[in-house]
């Protein structure tokens, strides 16, 4: 089997969520109720971040929402179409879980 030249030119620099402490850090992630929003949310949670969750489609955001609580991050979702911008301006402290 030849060599990974990806792997033998450009070693990883990637890092598990268990080496990353994001402990009180707030974390927006749009798009959040499935696929890579989801997998990111859950990844920070693993970090031990505060999360805002945002997606349009409110019962998976709820689900991604439960399963964060389980990792034992703590988190505030909005099941709309908003951008961080609007998050910041239109819920400025009260977006960022207590």
């Amino acid at each position: 089997m030849l060599p990974d030249k990806r792997t033998e030119h450009y070693p990883t620099t990637e890092r598990s969520s268990s080496e990353t402490n994001l402990t009180d850090e707030v974390v927006i992630v749009t798009g959040s109720g499935r696929g890579i929003g989801r997998a990111i949310a859950l990844d920070f949670a693993r970090s031990g971040a505060n999360l805002v969750l945002v997606d349009l489609d409110l019962e998976t955001l709820n689900s991604v929402k439960d399963e964060t609580s389980v990792l034992g991050a703590r988190a505030s979702s909005f099941g709309q179409m908003l951008d961080v911008l609007e998050i910041v301006d239109r819920h400025g402290k009260t977006a960022v879980p207590s």
